[in-house]
């Protein structure tokens, strides 16, 4: 069994009114989560720069704005590709408007 294959589930694990305030933490907890200094800067690097936009846009769209900057700094910091595009970016904050 390939434990790496994509499986998407299209049935509903609950009714849409008690998904939300359950989403809303899960979004919570992924903000403390990579919105951490420590953490951005120990895994950051190892993320592609597509991967760590999308979870900055995630961050940024559930009102994490905050947390998606110090993801990215922790991406750029950790990041040694000499190609990657947040290396050359001076605002981080203004990188991370423009993800919307």
């Amino acid at each position: 069994m390939n434990v790496f294959r994509k499986v998407f589930s299209r049935t509903p694990v609950a009714p849409p009114e008690a998904i939300v305030p359950e989403f809303e933490l899960a979004l919570h907890d992924l903000a403390a989560t990579f919105g951490d200094y420590m953490t951005a800067a120990e895994v950051g690097g190892h993320f592609t720069c597509t991967e760590a936009d999308a979870l900055a846009r995630v961050l940024l769209l559930s009102g994490h704005r905050d947390e998606a900057i110090t993801w990215l700094e922790g991406h750029q910091y950790g990041d040694d590709d000499e190609d990657d595009p947040h290396a050359a970016e001076e605002s981080i904050p203004a990188y991370v408007d423009s993800l919307v």
